[in-house]
Formats: structure tokens, C-alpha cells, sequence
């Protein structure tokens, strides 16, 4: 129709691209997905949509409304700090308020999850109808011969989940006789804060490489904690003795994210009765600058890696890269663009075999003013660097070789051999062996002392003693002292 004013939009077209149509009240929507790609509207009484906006000259592709760059990024951004939490829980947490939902879209492909999520098709869950907190407690032991040790040298982890809130604690053993233990603490702590009695508690007694395809509640939230903490590690490139730091940050997260088993509430919300602030989540892994006060001239902040939120308290455990040891602060600069595989390269250098590692220890001979670091200057302003590169004189070699010369035949003190000593004339008439001379000094120094009479061991042997007289005058005046002493 060459005399037509305006261009068509054929909506089989659309239809075959996988659009879908929604319209009411004159109005009409076209969707793809999620996203509205266009919206029409009728006017009067006329049977066609006017399309609002301009039409592009490019593919229809290209037509579709992307995705804000800001918006995927403001997305992915949270999915990290949430430990790659999925689609739906993302959905939740935007309608709770906890962050922007405006600014969040759908997660796009993410391959960390699928380095640490892909597992075999289990069975279906076990439902329990428990009415309140602690009434049924699920807990496993978890253990692995292929996992390291982490940095505070444990081996296994015992969690327990509320079967009522969901919420999750967990606590990291050394040996497996400490699980007891652990539970008796776990089990006063959560009766002082719920007011309540644990009244059951299910484990799996110990069989749990019987028939590892039979997953009750507490296996399932260990593999959970492990799906979290394999893409947390694989996203920061952080080393495997760094489990428990992930394992950690992965509890703390899947108790302030919503639960497929409770319906998708917050377990913490749950727990608690209010919902959980997600303002202080970071990025696992990422670079953080901790405060640092260690002297005027010294920099104000030391560079480490976030590893995990502590428990009771207020703040942040940080990895320091230099020191090699953790630092719980709150005074942090996170740089959550950054994670620690980035900066790998600056702390794994080629010349850091050359340097002793020194762990829990802050080394401070290479503090300002030391002169003890490579730029440190030399009179006349030179720095070390620029004497090693500066172009030698053709007389360094003589001067080398006038100077050995000189010093061939100098030896140190230390070095010289000691002066042998003699016995002077006048002892010669004593004829003894070396080894018995000291038995003999002491024994001389004892006949000259008390006269080869032994002291007596109490008051009674004092006074049968021949010199009982200076005894009890000694005693007087011992006495007299402690009198005069007040002791």
C-alpha cells in the first residue's frame, strides 16, 4: 500500500519470535519474557494500535529493549554478595525491601554457579509439620578426606537446622570427639535466646556413606553449604584451605535468604520476627583496606581479602595479604570490583620465594626511616636502585684487588686462636686432675665456712650445738628484724 502514512507491525511476526499479548482498556502490551518490548494504544474508535515511541531502522533483534547495563550489573552485583543465590530468592528479597527491586533484572548465565551447583536429580524432600521453634532439629557431621585443612586446622563442620525457622548454625571441628561438645554449647545458646526446650533432634547416626542417595534435611543443607562455598572460592580464586571462611559467609547467607521449604520466607525473619538488613553484605573474596595505626609515617591502611562476617560481633574478618592472618575490624574500604585472583599476582611474586614468610608476626624493619628498604637513599641523594644500574669505573676491578690484597693476611679477634694458660709456680706441690678441681674448691670453701660441721636443721639441734651461745644470738637477733620489719 504505497499511499499508507504509516509503517506496520505484524504481530504473527511477534508471535513467531516468542512475544506474547496482554491489553485492556485500550491499551495494548507486547512481552518477551520479563520485559515489555512495546505498548500500543487505540484511539477512539479506531481498530488499530498506535505504537508509542519510534520504530528503529535496525533488525527486529535489535528492536527488543535490552537490559540496562546498570541494572545487569546492579544484579550481578547482588547475586555475589548473596553467595549466588537463585532467580527467586533474588525476587523475594526485592519485594521485602532489602534492595532496590527496580534496579534488579533476571540473573543472566553465571558460570561459578554452574562450577558449584551441578548435582545429580535427588529425591523428593520429606515433609515434617513442626508448629514452633525447636521442636524437631536436624544435624549432620560433615567430613571430607579431599578438603584441606582450613586456616584454623579444621577438618569437619556440625550443623544444625531449625526444622520450623530453617535457620542454620554451624560450628568447625579439629577432631570428630568434638561434635558433643559443640551441641551442648549450641543447645544452651539457642534455649537462653528462644526461651524454649530442644525436643528432638534427628541425625543420621553416623551412616551416612551407607546410601549417600537417601538425603535427609541436614545432608541436603550440606550440600547446599558446599554448592555455595565451591562457587564463592571459584568467583574469588581464593585457595581451598580457605573453606571455612566460605563456609562460614555461605550459613550466614542462606539464614537471611529465602527457603524454598518454608515457603520462601527468611529463616532469620523467622527466628527473630524481623527482617534481616542486607545493607552490611559484601562481595566474598573481594579487596578490603582495613584501618591500620602503627605510626605517623606509616600508611593508615593494610590491603586484605574479606573472608566472612564473625559471629557476635560487629564487624568483618579480614585476610591481611602481607601479614598472613586474619583481622576482624569494622573500619574497612571494600573494593567489591576487585577480588582477591586479581591482585593474586602482587602477593605470589617471583621473587617472594626469596622472602621468609612470617605468619601472625608484623615484621617492622621496613618501616619508614630505617634506611633498611631498596629505595631507601644514600648520601648524595642516590637511591640503591640507581647505584646497582649506574655504569661501573673502569678502575673498580684494581681497586677490588689492591683492597684483597690489604686484607689477605687481617684476621678478627674471634677468629684468632685462644692463648693457653699455666698454672702458676706457687701450686705446683698440689698434684690434681682437672675434673677434680672444682669438687675440691667447693669442698675447701665448705671446711673454711662452717669448720666441717653441718648447720642444724632445727631449735633443739641448736641448742646441743658447741656453739649454741651464737645460735640464740643469731636468733635474737632474726627476731628482731621480723619484729622490727612487721613481716
Amino acid at each position: 500500500m504505497p499511499e499508507i502514512g504509516k509503517n506496520l507491525i505484524s504481530v504473527g511476526t511477534l508471535e513467531e519470535k516468542g512475544c506474547d499479548f496482554k491489553g485492556s482498556k485500550g491499551v495494548l502490551k507486547v512481552t518477551k519474557g520479563c520485559s515489555v518490548i512495546m505498548k500500543t494504544v487505540r484511539k477512539g474508535t479506531d481498530t488499530l494500535y498506535f505504537l508509542q515511541g519510534s520504530a528503529r531502522t535496525t533488525d527486529f533483534e535489535s528492536n527488543i529493549v535490552k537490559k540496562d547495563a546498570d541494572s545487569e550489573s546492579y544484579t550481578r552485583l547482588w547475586h555475589s554478595r548473596l553467595g549466588h543465590v537463585g532467580q527467586k530468592s533474588m525476587d523475594v528479597l526485592g519485594k521485602k525491601g532489602c534492595f532496590d527491586s527496580n534496579k534488579v533484572t533476571e540473573v543472566s548465565f553465571c558460570e561459578d554457579c554452574v562450577l558449584g551447583k551441578t548435582h545429580r536429580v535427588s529425591f523428593g524432600p520429606a515433609k515434617h509439620v513442626t508448629k514452633a521453634k525447636l521442636d524437631y532439629i536436624h544435624s549432620d557431621l560433615w567430613e571430607s578426606p579431599n578438603v584441606p585443612m582450613s586456616l584454623g586446622r579444621c577438618q569437619y563442620f556440625v550443623s544444625f537446622t531449625d526444622d520450623w525457622s530453617r535457620k542454620v548454625w554451624i560450628y568447625f571441628l579439629k577432631t570428630k570427639d568434638e561434635a558433643f561438645e559443640k551441641f551442648v554449647e549450641w543447645k544452651k545458646t539457642v534455649e537462653v535466646q528462644s526461651e524454649r526446650k530442644v525436643k528432638r533432634l534427628r541425625t543420621d547416626n553416623g551412616l551416612e556413606f551407607c546410601n549417600q542417595r537417601k538425603i535427609g534435611v541436614a545432608e541436603r543443607l550440606n550440600r547446599t553449604i558446599m554448592n555455595k562455598v565451591r562457587s564463592m572460592l571459584s568467583e574469588s580464586g581464593l585457595e581451598l584451605r580457605f573453606w571455612a571462611e566460605a563456609a562460614s559467609t555461605s550459613v550466614y547467607l542462606i539464614n537471611r535468604t529465602p527457603s524454598s521449604a518454608i515457603e520462601f520466607d527468611i529463616p532469620e525473619e523467622r527466628w527473630s520476627s524481623a527482617v534481616p538488613h542486607l545493607s552490611g553484605l559484601r562481595k566474598f573474596g573481594c579487596v578490603a583496606h582495613t584501618h591500620s595505626d602503627d605510626g605517623k609515617l606509616i600508611p593508615r591502611a593494610k590491603k586484605g581479602i574479606f573472608t566472612s562476617y564473625p559471629s557476635g560481633v560487629k564487624g568483618f574478618r579480614i585476610w591481611l595479604l602481607e601479614e598472613e592472618k586474619c583481622l576482624i575490624s569494622r573500619n574497612i574500604v571494600f573494593k567489591e570490583v576487585l577480588m582477591y585472583k586479581h591482585v593474586k599476582s602482587e602477593v605470589q611474586s617471583p621473587n617472594s620465594s626469596d622472602i621468609p614468610v612470617i605468619t601472625d608476626v608484623f615484621v617492622s624493619d621496613d618501616l619508614a626511616g630505617k634506611n633498611t628498604g631498596s629505595e631507601a637513599q644514600h648520601q648524595g641523594g642516590a637511591t640503591e636502585t640507581e647505584i646497582l644500574h649506574s655504569p661501573e669505573p673502569e678502575n673498580q676491578n684494581e681497586d677490588q684487588d689492591q683492597t684483597g690484597q690489604d686484607l689477605e693476611g687481617y684476621q678478627l679477634a674471634r677468629d684468632r686462636l685462644r692463648r693457653q694458660t699455666k698454672k702458676p709456680s706457687r701450686l705446683d706441690d698440689f698434684l690434681t686432675e682437672e675434673e677434680d678441681e672444682e669438687d675440691i674448691a667447693g669442698y675447701a670453701y665448705l671446711i673454711i665456712e662452717d669448720g666441717g660441721r653441718p648447720a642444724p636443721g632445727n631449735y633443739q639441734e641448736a641448742l646441743d650445738d658447741p656453739d649454741s651461745e651464737k645460735w640464740l644470738v643469731a636468733l635474737d637477733d632474726e627476731m628482731e628484724s621480723l619484729m622490727k620489719n612487721k613481716t
